[in-house]
């Protein structure tokens, strides 16, 4: 598992290119736990249908994105669509 911590917190109009260059270095699952990043994501994700992304307390789930409540139900999340969590 590799986890990145993006410096955009608050700040939508910058987490663009972090989001994309996650997707672009091949992570298995992007998680967004910060609400600045549920637009870049759910953007990325319209483009990227092959990724996973979980958003963490807001945005809208669709068929490659789901959306988590808070920090316990990551883990359960995580536990049921990623092998090895």
């Amino acid at each position: 598992m590799n986890v990145q911590q993006f410096p955009v917190a608050g700040d939508a109009a910058h987490a663009g290119p972090y989001v994309n260059g996650a997707v672009a270095g091949g992570c298995d699952v992007v998680v967004a736990a910060d609400v600045a990043l549920v637009g870049p994501v759910e953007k990325a994700a319209s483009a990227a249908r092959q990724q996973r992304f979980l958003l963490v307390g807001g945005g809208v789930a669709a068929g490659n994105v789901d959306v988590v409540a808070d920090a316990p139900a990551v883990s359960a999340w995580l536990s049921k669509h990623v092998a090895g969590a």
